[in-house]
């Protein structure tokens, strides 16, 4: 058969079908993906959705001072930016991602700290992209930070901090010893945002208390004196806890050697939170008020769980001493924008239920900054009080 009349390869043919013989195939480029796929959010700044960062149109002079390495999914972090004084914006996003963050730095500053939450579902790595605006619109070349984004959750994915702890980042240690820790008490009910008192009852003479809560990577060192005996704990409830999950407690002595794990199941009620939360905690089950007066002086409390700016008592326990045993109030601006000025924070003990007093504790995360606030009262201290009442706890401003 001659040469012409010879059946064509089928590649050949689809080739010459599909018109691309000669040309170079090319797959799809794949679609860019939204900066929110990492970082959830950045406390005190503007999200601009579905845009490139703006371009460089000069060198840098920033770049990132200090910053978290490695973190599980859903945790909190900082990133530190040095930059020039003067700036009108910076500039945070994520490599080859869309959409990104602006921080307006303080006027004067050199040095600017940005915090926020990584995205919950995200287990890939990325690298931030920050960089920065000039007052005449100059957009300075982005500095660059690499993050290691754990596949299982970090412990702050859960709780945020120990008081009087130290965070690690490892695995939580394994038991090499039998039972040191013989009873573990605490508040059995929660909130996302809020606190939580432990008390475990050892029987060692142990140095530290390691608190964990596998498979979550990272735990808090907690030093102790005075074992054996009681170690109360104030755990501070992360606002991204989810509803279930178990807290592990181990002691740890010279070797170090860790004793078998004892372990606490509480139960989380899911409350508002958002740039600005205020919790009350407190026991045993009393009527105990939240009270927060707005710059404005508007005040916020059982009998006006609402304010004209969004704040809003989103739960309120043991109303009139009608027991449901939650021990917990909030306070949040979850769909609402908080007035800039300065906040009173009053605790109101309305009622004995049981005829004794109460310990509390007060929780106020600004931005992703948290303050603790305790205090006791006296059974005689109850006073049914409404719009006023109470005892001031702190003063803050956002």
């Amino acid at each position: 058969m001659p040469p012409m009349l010879r059946p064509l390869p089928f590649v050949v043919l689809l080739c010459l079908l599909a018109g691309t013989c000669g040309d170079e195939a090319t797959s799809p480029q794949p679609s860019p993906v939204s900066i929110l796929s990492y970082i959830a959010e950045i406390y005190d700044a503007d999200y601009v959705s579905g845009a490139q960062p703006p371009t460089p149109s000069v060198p840098a002079t920033l770049g990132v001072s200090r910053g978290d390495t490695t973190l599980g999914r859903g945790s909190t972090f900082s990133l530190t930016l040095s930059h020039p004084a003067g700036m009108r914006e910076l500039i945070v996003g994520a490599k080859n991602a869309i959409g990104y963050y602006l921080v307006r730095p303080e006027g004067g500053a050199t040095e600017t700290m940005i915090r926020g939450r990584l995205s919950g579902t995200n287990w890939q790595d990325f690298t931030f992209q920050c960089s920065a605006r000039g007052t005449d619109g100059s957009v300075l070349t982005p500095a660059e930070h690499p993050l290691n984004v754990l596949s299982s959750e970090s412990v702050r994915y859960y709780i945020t901090d120990v008081v009087g702890a130290t965070y690690v980042d490892a695995e939580l240690p394994l038991p090499t010893k039998g039972v040191t820790i013989t009873d573990v008490t605490g508040d059995s009910v929660i909130v996302n945002g809020g606190s939580m008192a432990v008390s475990l009852a050892c029987v060692v003479p142990a140095s530290a208390v390691v608190v964990g809560i596998p498979p979550a990577r990272g735990y808090f060192h907690l030093p102790t004196t005075g074992l054996p005996g009681d170690v109360g704990l104030v755990i501070l409830v992360a606002q991204s806890a989810p509803t279930n999950f178990v807290i592990q407690f181990l002691t740890e002595e010279v070797g170090p050697e860790y004793g078998t794990v004892a372990s606490f199941a509480p139960s989380l009620i899911h409350v508002g939170t958002g740039d600005l939360q205020v919790s009350l905690a407190f026991r045993p089950s009393q009527d105990v008020d939240l009270h927060l007066v707005e710059p404005t002086g508007e005040e916020i409390y059982y009998g006006a769980l609402e304010s004209t700016a969004g704040g809003r008592l989103d739960l309120d326990s043991n109303p009139s001493c009608r027991l449901d045993h939650k021990n917990n109030e909030n306070i949040t601006y979850d769909e609402g924008a908080p007035p800039t000025g300065q906040y009173i924070v009053r605790v109101d003990f309305w009622e004995s239920c049981d005829g004794g007093g109460a310990d509390y504790r007060v929780v106020v995360a600004v931005k992703g900054d948290i303050t603790i606030h305790s205090g006791h009262f006296e059974s005689y201290e109850a006073d049914g009080g409404g719009a006023g009442s109470g005892r001031e706890v702190c003063r803050f401003t956002f």
